[in-house]
């Protein structure tokens, strides 16, 4: 990428931060997908491309940071079993239900491979419901569990892929099993590291604002290295450290460009795959499935005793079935060329309708 094509990209990229500021209901995520698009279709030979190493390693850790700085533990003691609930079972099933519909759709006929794919198109996207939070003023429970469950089944799905990826060779039922209990379990040593890390970081009491950064992206990176969930572990650190506030300034300021980067790559991308009847059947299984799980787990939860799980708010919840960058990134680490179209196709259509409609059925379905 020569110094012209960086100057283009920031140009693109101050345009889409002008829009979020601005006061148009339409989200910046969408606007700046379809601004990818757009020039995608105008730039023939674009020298951008989105990796995953660089989204995982790079730009995520911004935008999970700036959402657990604006985290309320609070909440979660409030909402711990409807976001358990929907997070590890509602996410489990997800993934069997589309790797139903992807066993049905395709010729596929390795289950660990059809497992694979429904984990990476199983989650909700974290920066998409928090982009939600911030356009929506809502303190009800619901967007209060949304966060808590997109943060918490991106996890479970990243780590299923990785496992069953490792163990693809091994009977499928007896894979399953084992990677769900062992992703579980790396997910409470994934939180307990990053309540060791902040404690260390608050009994230092610093406030260097270099230090506190650095401290965050080390915590990431080293769960992500041994192979346990970075997402969860700098999420729980985040939530739990006393930080500067001029390091929550300059991390929000940072978190508003990698998002908007990332978007406008997968806008950019469009050139890249090629699309078929197909993957637009596999995009029907994953709403169907979002659908079907919430429902089922509100259900569920209205056994409980949880009454206020009502049918328009479990319908809200399924329309926030939106998948993003971790999808996609997931999809471009393990995935094969079929996939890696369907993945794009599901992300591409989820972000740009159900973003668009999430805050008409907010006033729809919850306030009236």
């Amino acid at each position: 990428m020569g110094g012209h094509d960086f100057v283009y990209l920031l140009i693109l990229i101050t345009f889409v931060i002008i829009w979020e500021n601005s006061k148009i209901p339409i989200p910046s995520s969408v606007f700046a997908v379809c601004l990818g698009m757009v020039v995608s279709y105008i730039w023939k030979e674009i020298p951008f491309h989105f990796t995953p190493e660089f989204f995982m390693y790079m730009l995520l850790p911004p935008i999970l940071l700036h959402s657990s700085f604006k985290f309320d533990l609070n909440s979660l003691r409030r909402t711990w079993l409807p976001s358990l609930m929907f997070a590890v079972p509602g996410t489990l099933l997800s993934v069997l239900m589309i790797a139903g519909g992807i066993y049905v759709w395709t010729d596929e006929v390795d289950i660990v491979n059809i497992l694979i794919f429904g984990a990476i198109l199983a989650p909700t996207d974290t920066v998409a419901t928090m982009s939600l939070r911030s356009r929506i003023q809502d303190d009800g429970v619901v967007l209060d569990v949304l966060e808590n469950e997109s943060v918490m089944n991106d996890a479970i799905s990243v780590a299923l892929v990785h496992i069953l990826s490792k163990m693809s060779g091994q009977p499928g039922l007896l894979v399953s099993t084992e990677a769900v209990l062992f992703s579980l379990l790396m997910l409470v040593v994934s939180g307990c590291l990053g309540i060791g890390a902040s404690y260390v970081m608050n009994k230092v009491m610093s406030t260097d604002i270099s230090l506190h950064y650095l401290s965050s992206l080390l915590v990431y990176g080293l769960c992500e290295t041994v192979g346990i969930s970075g997402i969860v572990c700098l999420f729980v650190y985040g939530s739990t450290v006393v930080a500067p506030v001029e390091l929550k300034k300059t991390v929000s300021a940072l978190a508003s460009m990698m998002e908007s980067y990332v978007y406008l790559m997968l806008g950019l991308a469009l050139p890249s795959y090629e699309f078929s009847w197909m993957s637009l059947a596999i995009l029907v299984a994953c709403i169907v499935s979002r659908i079907v799980v919430v429902f089922f787990v509100g259900c569920l939860l209205q056994l409980c005793g949880q009454r206020h799980w009502t049918m328009p708010k479990l319908l809200f919840f399924s329309l926030c079935g939106v998948r993003g960058a971790i999808s996609y990134a997931l999809c471009l680490e393990v995935g094969t060329t079929f996939q890696k179209s369907t993945t794009f196709v599901v992300v591409m259509c989820t972000v740009i309708c159900m973003s668009s409609l999430q805050r008409c059925m907010h006033r729809f379905l919850l306030t009236i």
